[in-house]
């Protein structure tokens, strides 16, 4: 959404990991007309790449456990690997979660037309 419009406020409420799973590396890969069409017309190629993405995930489970070894290991990698992406202190602050990986929710990094509003929801409000 961010490169088609003039600004964008961005209200961030928790923290994010932004991890490195299943050769996804956070740019949204989009299939090729080819890749979609192999996929339409060949069942067996569609299946295989599916389950290659599911053993890829299946096999970093062990970094899911708390307090683990793998665990710690991969909160170094990912720390670096958002430091990478995040040079504004602030925001690499309020990104940067305060618990350990397993969350699997995804944002995209601000740009010169986001402003990131970093902060907790203290009050809702129950309309209509």
């Amino acid at each position: 959404m961010q490169p088609h419009i003039k600004h964008l406020d961005v209200f961030v409420r928790t923290g994010i990991w932004f991890v490195q799973i299943a050769n996804n590396y956070g740019t949204n890969h989009e299939y090729t007309a080819d890749e979609r069409a192999t996929f339409r017309s060949d069942k067996a190629a569609l299946v295989y790449h599916a389950k290659n993405i599911e053993d890829q995930v299946n096999g970093v489970w062990d970094m899911f456990y708390t307090n683990s070894d793998t665990q710690a290991a991969a909160q170094m990698m990912f720390r670096a690997r958002m430091a990478e992406f995040i040079k504004d202190q602030r925001l690499l602050d309020g990104f940067t979660p305060k618990w350990q990986i397993g969350c699997r929710r995804y944002v995209s990094l601000a740009r010169t037309n986001v402003i990131d509003i970093i902060l907790e929801i203290l009050l809702t409000l129950a309309v209509g």
